[in-house]
């Protein structure tokens, strides 16, 4: 499993021994393990890669996104995140 990250603290960092941790990390390791996924690499990216890294399977997982009906046609959102989007006003 590859999870690319941006450097944002505090969601995203290198702590002391640079190692990466934030609360974006912490979460995703979390969940690969009750998930049973053992083998994570993160891999740091800059924003504008995000996505076409998704599309290039370039990694699995990613944080740093915006949801928008846009990034909807190339990625999926948690659930939460789509309801989010549909309570919000449109303009």
């Amino acid at each position: 499993m590859k999870f690319a990250y941006l450097i944002e603290p505090p969601f995203n960092y290198l702590d002391k021994t640079g190692r990466v941790t934030g609360s974006d990390v912490e979460l995703a390791r979390h969940v690969f393990c009750q998930l049973g996924i053992k083998s994570v690499e993160f891999v740091e990216a800059e924003f504008a890669d995000l996505l076409p890294g998704l599309n290039r399977r370039d990694w699995h997982m990613t944080t740093g996104l915006a949801y928008s009906e846009s990034t909807l046609h190339d990625v999926h959102f948690c659930s939460s995140m789509e309801s989010n989007l549909k309570q919000q006003p449109q303009r």
